[in-house]
Formats: structure tokens, C-alpha cells, sequence
């Protein structure tokens, strides 16, 4: 199947369709390009704090308590 043929069968396809395949597409673009090692440098420690932060404000840890 060629590309045209593939563009050609999504032509036809309902806008929600269209929608969710643009949204896949890019979060796969923004994925690939992530990992790219001069882009993965910058945003790394970036990602992980926003993580650590989602978990923290989920999962907090429990109040130490000192005698």
C-alpha cells in the first residue's frame, strides 16, 4: 500500500477520526524528537522534576516525626 493510497483511504474518514490520528501522530513525533541526545540533555532533569512532583503531590510521603 502506498502512501498516497493510505492518505487517499483517511480522506474519507469522520473528523474525530481525523482528529485522533493527529493527536497520535504528534505525541509520537514529541517522543521521537525527545529522544534525540541534544534535546533528551535539556529536558531530562525537567521531565523527571515534573514527575517526582506528580508523585509527591499523589502519593506524599508521610511527616517525620523527631524525639
Amino acid at each position: 500500500m502506498t502512501a498516497m493510497q493510505i492518505l487517499l483511504k483517511f480522506q474519507h474518514a469522520s473528523m474525530r477520526v481525523r482528529v485522533l490520528l493527529a493527536v497520535l501522530l504528534a505525541i509520537l513525533l514529541a517522543i521521537g524528537v525527545y529522544y534525540i541526545p541534544p534535546v533528551h540533555e535539556r529536558l531530562a532533569w525537567r521531565i523527571d522534576s515534573l514527575r517526582t512532583r506528580i508523585i509527591y503531590f499523589l502519593n506524599p510521603p508521610d511527616q517525620a516525626v523527631f524525639q
